[in-house]
């Protein structure tokens, strides 16, 4: 495997860099929008008809996603643990994505046991427990729990960084070590009109340069 993927890679580099090729590497793959949570930042919770696809739709998509140049796939939502089709889940979704990208990870809220077999699990924590439940639907000790019961060796957080956190991203930070692989973050973007949880950029340098000092103990 790792030798196919350095010669993918070592070939993508080549097509990118010398001969000007656009080809998409990594791509975010948002299965369904149904979700178990009603998180303070997500509309998709707030859908009349959440989307849900059938198995031939996602592999199909799946499948197409491959042909582009797509060797990286994230599984996201809404909650990927709630698409369902007949007898088909996730994990089968998984299972198939396998077979065709080099790395397969999923992005959870974390209140199912994180028992899948993809690569990677990314599963958000967005604060201690009061802003954690604050944004997210007072998920924060089952998210915990969960982590801690696991035992995939690749677990990490996705953090975004909002109005409500940003001021606890690093006791937030110094609390996960230990607990999972790594962290990831993001700012939050704005899906709707008036939105209130956007972080001004004049305190995201202040909150990037708190991370780097973290990093670099």
């Amino acid at each position: 495997m790792k030798l196919s993927w350095y010669l993918y890679f070592f070939s993508y580099y080549l097509k990118c860099r010398f001969f000007q090729k656009r080809i998409p590497l990594l791509a975010g793959f948002k299965i369904t929008s149904r979700c178990n949570l009603s998180c303070a930042h997500c509309p998709f919770w707030k859908l009349t008809h959440p989307a849900m696809l059938s198995f031939n739709q996602v592999k199909n998509t799946l499948v197409t996603l491959h042909q582009l140049g797509v060797r990286i796939l994230i599984l996201e939502g809404g909650e990927p643990f709630l698409w369902n089709d007949g007898e088909h889940t996730i994990h089968d979704v998984v299972e198939f994505a396998q077979s065709l990208f080099y790395s397969v990870g999923i992005t959870t809220n974390g209140t199912f046991p994180l028992t899948i077999k993809a690569h990677t699990i990314w599963v958000s924590i967005d604060g201690l427990r009061e802003t954690h439940n604050q944004i997210r639907d007072n998920s924060f000790d089952r998210a915990i729990k969960n982590i801690q019961h696991a035992s995939h060796p690749n677990i990490y957080a996705n953090v975004t960084i909002n109005r409500v956190n940003y001021q606890e991203i690093p006791d937030l930070v110094r609390f996960l070590r230990g607990k999972v692989k790594g962290i990831t973050i993001q700012f939050h973007y704005p899906y709707e009109e008036g939105d209130v949880l956007t972080l001004p950029f004049e305190k995201r340098r202040k909150v990037l340069d708190n991370l780097i000092t973290l990093k670099k103990e």
